[in-house]
């Protein structure tokens, strides 16, 4: 009877598993799934891609007998070779301490990083220009954190052009293209060895995800690119902007807004957005503007924008019920994002115009589970909003959140902001890694953010504002 009742439960346990396979969770790494062997990883691999992990127990020399350094390795995987390597740094608070300080290089907006901070590194995210290349960023910190990770496996990343790392969920929060891979006597925001320079970046929230999204992966056929674009929803009391005006070159904020987010619970449960707290939140008009200039790229019988009223998520789901959202190959929101920890958030998710009344299919924010919800095909899905990567704290789900949402709705990769960007910045680099995939809708999302930022570093024309990190380190592609 015992061996009856083991073989029932190994049954309902292998069906179990089954089922959890075929509702896409193993997108999050969560899945009980078998874990994959090295030799599966190197055979989803391309032939110019290397895949970098990292394993951070942060177990201490002096406190484990026989530990002769540091337990954290860095692990590089190719096609025909993988390389584990030690991380000189063996204290995994300590590595956290430092991205904390190479993002307030760049990230003053983030908690932490304060008044003195800000002064101490010469407003690098004001408006002013700085004078001199040694006034405007640490290259030591970046350069640090750099050798740290990658230093060990440094000789492996450069026999590749597309780096996919897979970090663990504190270091999700990193703007690795910021990464400074030489720190050389005379260097200058132009010229300084920008890890985005050496190669096109990916980012993956699991080795689950790559998993699934390399064997999902496939070379599309040449074709027109349709492009669906949703932001400046109906929120706040900022007038229309001029497109073209000064205020394109602020920093994007939701404003000081720490309300609760959401009303009473539903009779099922579930709760709601209070659509009276987000329509309190600071309107993003020159979200209108990206929008409409991504549009310029495409074409209007290639485009369909919607903005205000339009901008629902009534309209949306109704674009994936019928079909129609799996006709875009490129869709763009420019909104705000909001993260677990942030204004009381309890999941990551996206605003839209709200309703007159809150109800299960439309309360105005788009979480990340309505995401999963969805059924679109897209190639890219941008999200031009401040802190689509993650929160502040390392604990918030931001990132492997919408992330593993938009995986499981079908999207291939996604470019997200870690952090409050310049409005200018946004729809620069948002307009111009759209037109890139509209002229070759084959050419590797990573590469074309790559072929975007180093335009701009060798741009002459360009401000110096524009050439720091601040600028254009917060884009990161997440998928492949």
């Amino acid at each position: 009877m015992l061996l009856n009742q083991q073989n029932i439960l190994q049954r309902n346990l292998r069906e179990a598993d089954d089922a959890l396979k075929g509702s896409g969770i193993s997108l999050t790494g969560q899945a009980p799934i078998s874990p994959l062997r090295l030799s599966d990883i190197q055979s989803r691999l391309g032939s110019d891609e290397v895949l970098v992990t990292f394993l951070l127990p942060g177990l201490l020399e002096s406190a484990i007998p026989g530990l002769e350094a540091s337990s954290n390795l860095a692990i590089a995987i190719r096609r025909d070779e993988y390389v584990i390597a030690k991380i000189p740094e063996a204290s995994r608070r300590t590595l956290n301490q430092k991205i904390d300080a190479f993002r307030c290089e760049m990230a003053i907006s983030d908690q932490g990083c304060s008044a003195s901070v800000t002064a101490q590194l010469r407003g690098s995210m004001s408006l002013d220009e700085p004078k001199e290349a040694k006034d405007s960023f640490d290259w030591n910190v970046a350069h640090d954190l750099y050798f740290d990770l990658f230093g060990g496996v440094e000789h492996v990343l450069n026999q590749n052009d597309h780096l996919i790392i897979v970090p663990p969920s504190d270091l999700l929060r990193m703007p690795f293209q910021a990464l400074i891979t030489n720190v050389r006597p005379e260097i200058d925001l132009e010229s300084a060895d920008w890890l985005i320079k050496r190669h096109a970046i990916s980012v993956l929230p699991s080795i689950a995800a790559f998993d699934v999204l390399a064997n999902n992966r496939s070379d599309p056929a040449p074709r027109e690119v349709q492009y669906l674009g949703l932001g400046d929803p109906v929120i706040g009391s900022r007038p229309d902007m001029n497109c073209n005006g000064a205020e394109m070159a602020s920093l994007r904020s939701s404003g000081e807004f720490n309300a609760n987010l959401y009303g009473a619970a539903h009779t099922d449960g579930i709760r709601l957005a209070n659509v009276e707290q987000l329509r309190r939140m600071q309107r993003l008009p020159d979200a209108t503007c990206e929008l409409e200039a991504i549009e310029m790229a495409f074409g209007s019988e290639q485009s369909n924008v919607l903005t205000q009223q339009n901008a629902t998520e009534t309209e949306l789901k109704r674009l994936s019920a019928s079909g129609e959202l799996r006709a875009f190959d490129l869709i763009v929101f420019a909104t705000h994002g909001v993260v677990s920890g942030e204004t009381s958030a309890i999941a990551p998710g996206l605003v839209l115009t709200p309703p007159q009344v809150a109800t299960l299919n439309d309360d105005g924010l788009l979480t990340a589970a309505e995401v999963a919800g969805l059924s679109m095909s897209a190639r890219l899905v941008i999200l031009s909003a401040c802190n689509t990567a993650a929160g502040n704290n390392m604990n918030d789900e931001g990132l492997s959140g919408l992330a593993s949402g938009f995986f499981h709705a079908g999207a291939q990769s996604l470019m997200v902001t870690h952090w409050a960007v310049y409005s200018d910045a946004s729809a620069q680099i948002s307009a111009n890694i759209s037109k890139r995939v509209a002229e070759d809708n084959a050419l590797p999302v990573a590469r074309a953010l790559r072929r975007v930022v180093t335009d701009i570093l060798a741009d002459p024309r360009a401000s110096r504002r524009s050439k720091h990190p601040a600028y254009w380190a917060p884009f990161t592609i997440v998928g492949l």
